[in-house]
């Protein structure tokens, strides 16, 4: 929401300051999942940084069971691979993702 209001700076701090939290607490696939993509959908995010939140999401989702309940997890991918200024390639591994 912050990215969306004009405020990339402040959205990436934000999600910056969630990982440690998640690492403390502990916390399960869907916490790791649902950061990672919103780390994916913003506006302006270094290429490895969006490198390293896919690679980070495919572990985790493997976790999710049934299956089927994996594709809720992922509905703001389709954001993250239209984003204009997401490097093609990262793209493409975006949409190729199984869902």
């Amino acid at each position: 929401m912050v990215d969306r209001v004009g405020q990339p700076p402040d959205a990436r701090e934000l999600l910056d300051s969630i990982w440690p939290v998640l690492e403390q607490q502990g916390a399960g696939p869907v916490g790791w999942i649902r950061t990672a993509v919103g780390a994916l959908a913003l506006s302006e995010s270094p290429k490895a940084t969006s490198a390293a939140c896919a690679e980070l999401v495919t572990p985790w989702l493997n976790q999710i069971r049934p299956p089927a309940a994996r594709l809720s997890e992922l509905q703001g991918l389709q954001a993250a691979a239209t984003r204009a200024s997401i490097d093609p390639s990262l793209a493409a591994d975006l949409a190729s993702m199984p869902q």
